[in-house]
């Protein structure tokens, strides 16, 4: 497959655009001086950057030509829940694998399928779980968004998925005013 055909399956059209030089010095230098098995994680309020920031790293690893899936964690337990759909040709443990051995795994927006103070069902904590814990055996880099900081993840997943966050991801915290909001009243 061509490179802009990967680039439009995985990076989705509003953020097309992302590249690395658009993002600050700081960061830019982080994504760039990464070891190839470490991933990264991002954490802040909603509409800061986050996702145009992991795009425009997936673009990036892209171009150097590594396999990349892109995927919000919802969408995640979405596709593993459809294979106990009767008519489902796949099966859970093979969507599994897919998110295991692909050399960098995107996931946006972990831990918003419950609110602030609640926990992830038992499900979707051994998926994780499952996940994390075959690509940090295997030394396969996870890059994570999330509105939660790792903290609040184990309060809603477990402690052992912050353990595990922390050993995976160099963590980044991203802070500023929420750019969605900007661009919806139209200010720069």
């Amino acid at each position: 497959m061509r490179l802009t055909a990967k680039i439009n399956v995985v990076i989705p059209p509003r953020y097309k655009q992302a590249r690395l030089c658009h993002l600050n010095q700081m960061l830019r230098n982080i994504m760039l001086s990464l070891p190839r098995h470490r991933g990264l994680m991002l954490t802040g309020p909603a509409g800061v950057g986050k996702t145009y920031a992991m795009a425009a790293l997936i673009r990036f690893f892209l171009m150097l030509g590594r396999p990349v899936i892109r995927v919000g964690y919802d969408r995640l337990c979405l596709q593993i829940r459809d294979a106990y759909k009767p008519a489902s040709t796949r099966s859970e443990a093979t969507i599994i694998r897919e998110f295991e051995n692909i050399d960098a795994l995107f996931i946006e927006d972990l831990g918003t399928t419950v609110g602030d103070h609640s926990q992830e069902s038992d499900w979707s904590l051994r998926t994780l779980l499952l996940i994390l814990d075959y690509r940090l055996e295997h030394m396969k880099p996870t890059f994570i968004t999330s509105n939660k900081t790792v903290e609040e993840l184990g309060h809603s997943f477990d402690q052992r998925v912050a353990s595990r966050l922390y050993q995976a991801c160099q963590i980044i915290p991203v802070s500023g005013k929420d750019k969605r909001i900007k661009e919806a009243l139209g200010e720069k």
